[in-house]
């Protein structure tokens, strides 16, 4: 199995909301998916992803100061990202290693 750590940093402690979706495509034999609801600080890891698999992170919400997500593990490339006072909802295609 493959792990994936999301941890997420709000810079105003109030007033702040994140939705992390993460699933598998369609295409994919053994279904996943998994719904966080954070308003503040969070490490979120998630250990039982298959190798070799792509799933879908959609990371939705609202800060009023500024928020950074960073996706680390077993995945070819980190991702980070940071948006300021603003409502936000990015995605991204993650593959596991192998």
């Amino acid at each position: 199995m493959k792990t994936i750590t999301i941890s997420g940093t709000f810079t105003e402690s109030v007033n702040n909301l994140v939705i992390i979706d993460l699933f598998s495509l369609n295409s994919q034999k053994n279904s996943y998916d998994v719904r966080k609801i954070f308003e503040n600080d969070f490490v979120f890891t998630v250990n039982d992803l298959m190798p070799n698999s792509k799933y879908v992170l959609d990371v939705t919400g609202f800060t009023f100061g500024k928020f950074k997500i960073n996706v680390t593990g077993d995945i070819p490339e980190v991702i980070e990202e940071s948006f300021k006072k603003t409502k936000f909802s990015p995605g991204y295609t993650i593959t596991t290693t192998s």
